[in-house]
């Protein structure tokens, strides 16, 4: 596989590496992803000190009512905000909305601050709620902004190093509220919400419109609704949104279950859930790395059978073995592939959809495979996986190859068009 960049033919492996850089190099695309990087540390921070010093109830075992409420409750920024979040960023000048949501989280994180010097756990819990739901709409605004602060030929290397930048400031900020949440909870988050006010000054200082503000035009809102709904259902979109939400949808089933196995049947009790985030985060945060040269080296077709053929083979693989380490190693696995095909995906959409509705469709895009991934978690509770932990693992590996089949005979991957890959650089 080559290309030609700057009149030079390149490898796959090469051209993934040299863009990879690229995007670093760019002054614009470096201060978006360090403000970026501002925002999403200072919430983990706040989130670990409200967890630590508000929320927790000192349980030591994992009740699967309990796990179902939690996802319960997690699932509405989603369902919620994420949409809302998209007619946000399409109305309104994206990186003026930037600048106030990451001013606002500095409020909301300060309020937290107030939570936790009264224990006001009410307080708390507004706090969380309310950073959560701005979280939504800040990775919506950065989603739809992204293809304005890098050349689309980069867009691969850019979706994967935001989400590798995600990944460290979310675990930086985990340690140090980890660390200091029960010793200094206050000076944690002041220094949070610090962190979210130079996100919002870099944001205010980026040299460049990252597009948005079309409320100025006077469009009714069906003819609105008509296009938004033009264009999730155009081939690119409904592709990435299949692909994505099938492959998630097995992820939380995968994940609900293996929370519940580790807590139970292996002894990990409580900290069976952070074990279950430790494993899964791993994959994910590998998948973000490999990504560009991933794609690169598969191409687009090869990217989603991958995905798709390798969990058919590992999970029920795992379940057979039973060992902890080889079924950790195949969510871990699942998890790595998918953040790979989402990498390829999110490029795919944030490339076809014209600037004035891109973020309401990348919006119902993330919410449809957050949703389905909370939604299959739901499903393995509700279907009571808590007896039969690796023969539902086992399972979940058939749904994979079932879907492999059904990919095969729709032939999914031809929806999206040879000149969709060539914008963002991926072979077919």
């Amino acid at each position: 596989m080559t290309d030609t960049l700057g009149g030079r033919p390149r490898t796959a492996k090469l051209r993934s590496e040299a863009r990879r850089r690229d995007v670093w190099a760019q002054p614009v695309a470096r201060q978006f992803l360090l403000s970026q990087g501002a925002g999403q540390a200072a919430d983990a921070v706040t989130a670990l000190v409200l967890a630590r010093v508000l929320l927790s109830d000192g349980s030591s075992g994992i009740e699967p009512a309990l796990l179902l409420q939690t996802i319960a409750v997690a699932a509405v920024p989603y369902a919620v905000v994420g949409p809302i979040s998209g007619v946000i960023a399409d109305h309104w000048n994206r990186r003026r909305a930037l600048v106030v949501a990451n001013a606002a989280r500095a409020a909301v994180t300060t309020v937290a601050m107030v939570a936790v010097q009264l224990g006001d756990r009410t307080l708390g819990l507004v706090a969380a709620a309310s950073l959560l739901s701005l979280a939504r709409l800040v990775y919506t605004l950065r989603a739809a902004s992204l293809s304005r602060a890098v050349p689309t030929r980069l867009l691969v290397a850019a979706d994967s190093a935001a989400l590798l930048v995600g990944a460290v400031a979310g675990g930086i900020g985990a340690a140090l509220g980890s660390a200091g949440a029960l010793h200094r909870p206050s000076l944690l988050l002041g220094v949070a919400a610090l962190a979210q006010v130079a996100a919002a000054g870099g944001f205010l200082l980026l040299p460049c419109d990252l597009g948005g503000h079309s409320m100025k035009r006077s469009v009714p809102l069906g003819v609105v609704a008509r296009r938004v709904v033009c264009l999730l259902t155009s081939s690119p979109t409904r592709f990435a949104i299949a692909v994505t939400s099938g492959h998630r949808a097995l992820l939380g089933a995968l994940f609900a279950t293996f929370v519940i196995l580790v807590s139970n049947d292996y002894g990990f009790g409580a900290s069976g859930y952070v074990a279950a985030i430790v494993v899964t985060g791993t994959g994910s945060f590998v998948g973000t790395l490999t990504a560009p040269s991933w794609i690169g080296r598969f191409g687009l077709r090869g990217t989603v059978f991958v995905a798709f053929v390798v969990p058919a083979v590992v999970l029920p693989v795992g379940a057979a073995v039973g060992t902890r380490l080889v079924v950790a190693g195949s969510l871990t696995l699942a998890f790595f592939l998918f953040q790979n095909l989402r990498v390829l995906a999110d490029a795919i959409v944030q490339s076809n959809i014209a600037d004035d509705a891109r973020a309401r469709v990348f919006s119902i895009y993330d919410a449809a495979y957050n949703l389905t991934y909370f939604g299959g978690a739901a499903a393995a509770i509700a279907l009571d996986t808590s007896e039969h932990g690796r023969p539902a693992i086992a399972v979940v590996g058939g749904c994979y190859a079932v879907t492999v089949v059904a990919l095969v005979a729709s032939r999914r991957p031809s929806l999206v068009t040879a000149t969709t890959t060539a914008r963002i650089g991926v072979a077919t």
